[in-house]
């Protein structure tokens, strides 16, 4: 795609120019971009994974009240 930007002068992608109102911008834009994708992916994870232990946790623990109602026989049989 790059070497059909450089012939046409066309924006095809974003590695020869940053899009207008693009929040990072300057000389260093894709360094800048990818600092932000970087910091935005890291958040994202975090959040995925504490939600992931969070559920993991209510299932193990059965729910709480509910005593392990949420585990099958093989799966409380597998966990000791």
């Amino acid at each position: 795609v790059t070497p059909i930007s450089i012939l046409t002068g066309l924006n095809l992608n974003y590695m020869l120019f940053p899009p207008p109102g693009e929040p990072v911008g300057g000389p260093n834009y894709r360094l800048l971009s990818i600092g932000c994708c970087t910091v935005l992916f890291s958040i994202g994870r975090t959040i995925i994974v504490g939600m992931e232990c969070l559920v993991r946790n209510i299932v193990l623990d059965g729910g709480g009240d509910s005593g392990g109602v949420l585990l099958s026989k093989k799966g409380a049989e597998k966990l000791g």
